[in-house]
């Protein structure tokens, strides 16, 4: 399903929900992991198609359909992973 119509206020990130592309196992919630889906249009640290991952205490997740969707802040995008070829 593609991702919901909405407009992002500034700096806003939406992920779908995801494990680790590089297999990082958190040992705790405070982070999780997903790929970025959409962006408002001033965010400048993430792309769509990024994996990331994000503290989980500063974003809310929220389904649609039948994923997993989570609004955060590029401020709370703690780390882009780069993946492999």
């Amino acid at each position: 399903m593609a991702a919901p119509d909405i407009t992002l206020g500034k700096g806003e990130v939406l992920l779908v929900s995801s494990t680790s592309g590089l297999g990082v196992l958190p040992l705790d919630n405070k982070i999780g992991f997903g790929t970025v889906e959409l962006t408002s249009d001033l965010t400048d640290r993430v792309t769509v198609g990024d994996s990331v991952s994000y503290r989980t205490d500063a974003a809310t997740r929220l389904m649609y359909g039948s994923t997993v969707y989570i609004l955060t802040t590029e401020e709370n995008v703690s780390g882009v992973e780069v993946l492999p070829p």
